[in-house]
């Protein structure tokens, strides 16, 4: 599934709803404080009490031990905190003969044990700076065996590249992985990655993912005692204690929802990437209603997509809303679909017989199915292309697709299309192996047999690139590993939900 930006601009509107208990404050300054959080005696869930210093200016809200909190999201179920950059670190300073660099440090969101907060896996990056450097994030490492690491990245550089020049950190300069296991804190490792002659330095730390692909250039040019940047924090209801809120209903489309109609539970199962058990669940309002789902009468019913008058509005399940359309007269010129009505149920088409999943007004996106490249070896070449069009109106998005690579040991590349070698990098990630040989299994991809990095947006969105595939210099002797590779352009919202359902398919043994 992967996501194209249109060139459409969309004004919404949405009637006010409620967020807060009756008679609590439901905003602290301009940041609003939807329960189950809550500001004052009677007005939050336990484990949620948040505290408003209206002395400052803008008021200023704050949890646990006068943390900063910058926003709050149901939808998403995170908090959003302040944190400050960790400390950076070099090796020689001799450009005739550098010293390996060896850092080891620790990173910590400075919160309190007992706290039902916890970092959050899938809306943080780890991101290091520096050039010819590999930086390591870990829990509970073990040296001999490399297991620990939940997240890795590689940063190259070249001597006519600067590291001021944008490059949506995607591997030169500047690199950016996910977290595969949330935890209060990490230890944090730095070493030169022997993959270019150039002397290693950098920084480390953990930032909100979103905000850094917006803010990464301005942050990281910063002074790093001064710079502060979001974090993002998760949270999650318990089934056995907050019964009230979440329960079973077989009529639900989960086989749970929360007290409010028109929602349904997600139950988090297994245990997940913070430890907390499978007893853990978030609310949501269905599709078609919004508000919170944690108070009663909170979903509540949006508009749908309209087509133009006497034109389908639905393709099976996907609404087609104007400038789209199915037949003559019902799109604009540039956004024409086909509906295979034979199929069950009936499948949207775009361009080339490329199949559409969902189309986004307000987002300017339409989500299609898109196949990735797979090879049995260690080593390939491929490209990419977006759907055709008569008025060019499709191209890949930038900000809200990842660039994936499965594999052992390799380093993979997405660049412009017909520009290769040229060093104008869209993407750069690289992925390491354990030890042992065998069946791997793939939580969370994030430097460990799976690597995913952001797309650099260089004039705009493009409609085609290449890629590369190479192997990882610095771990040149664990190239037996019997693993072919894959890489591929994927919309990351969907791909941190199914992530570790694609592991296995992409990256099994030959034998």
């Amino acid at each position: 599934m992967l996501l194209l930006a249109l060139k459409l601009i969309v004004a919404t509107v949405a009637a006010a709803v409620p967020v807060a208990l009756p008679g609590c404050p439901d905003a602290c300054g301009n940041i609003t404080v939807p329960y189950p959080f809550g500001i004052g005696h009677g007005c939050f869930r336990a484990g949620f009490n948040l505290t408003c210093d209206e002395t400052q200016h803008p008021p200023r809200l704050s949890v646990g031990h006068n943390v900063q909190v910058l926003n709050i999201s149901l939808s998403d179920g995170t908090l959003r905190i302040h944190q400050s950059r960790a400390p950076s670190a070099s090796s020689s300073e001799s450009a005739m003969t550098p010293s390996p660099l060896q850092f080891d440090g620790s990173w910590s969101a400075g919160l309190m044990d007992a706290s039902p907060l916890a970092v959050s896996t899938r809306y943080n990056v780890f991101v290091a700076t520096g050039c010819n450097l590999l930086a390591s994030l870990t829990v509970n490492y073990n040296s001999s065996t490399r297991e620990g690491i939940v997240s890795i990245c590689a940063a190259m550089c070249q001597d006519d590249v600067s590291l001021d020049s944008s490059t949506s950190c995607s591997g030169v300069g500047c690199c950016q992985m996910a977290i595969s296991q949330g935890s209060l804190s990490y230890g944090v490792q730095l070493k030169t990655l022997d993959q270019a002659g150039y002397s290693a330095y950098g920084t480390a730390f953990i930032v909100d993912g979103d905000w850094f692909s917006r803010n990464g250039d301005q942050f990281l040019a910063s002074d790093a005692t001064a710079a502060i940047a979001p974090t993002v924090l998760e949270w999650f209801l318990d089934v056995d204690l907050d019964s009230d809120l979440v329960f079973s209903d077989p009529a639900a489309i989960t086989g749970w929802r929360c007290i409010s109609m028109n929602s349904h539970a997600g139950l988090i199962l297994p245990k997940d990437s913070s430890g907390r058990s499978d007893q853990s669940a978030r609310c949501y309002c269905l599709d078609g209603f919004q508000g919170n789902p944690y108070i009663i009468n909170g979903c509540q019913a949006l508009a749908g997509p309209i087509a133009q008058p006497g034109c389908p509005e639905t393709c099976g399940d996907v609404g087609v809303p104007y400038p789209f359309g199915i037949g003559e007269g019902c799109f604009h010129e540039g956004f024409n679909l086909t509906c295979d009505g034979t199929q069950h149920p009936p499948k949207l088409f775009i361009g080339d017989g490329v199949e559409v999943l969902d189309i986004s007004l307000p987002d300017g996106t339409v989500r299609i199915q898109s196949s990735g490249l797979q090879s049995p070896f260690a080593e390939f070449n491929g490209s990419w292309f977006a759907p055709s069009s008569s008025t060019g109106t499709f191209k890949v998005s930038a900000a809200r697709n990842s660039f994936v690579a499965f594999g052992c040991n390799m380093v993979a590349q997405l660049v412009p299309r017909r520009t290769l070698g040229l060093l104008n990098y869209a993407s750069i990630c690289a992925a390491v192996c354990p030890e042992t040989v065998g069946p791997l299994t793939i939580s969370s991809c994030s430097g460990v047999a799976c690597c995913r990095t952001s797309i650099a947006p260089f004039a705009g969105d493009l409609p085609s690139y290449d890629i590369q595939v190479m192997r990882l210099m610095e771990r040149a002797a664990d190239s037996y590993l019997p693993y072919g590779t894959a890489a591929f352009i994927v919309d990351q919202d969907w791909f941190i939900r199914n992530e570790g359902e694609m592991g296995p398919g992409l990256l099994t043994l030959d034998a």
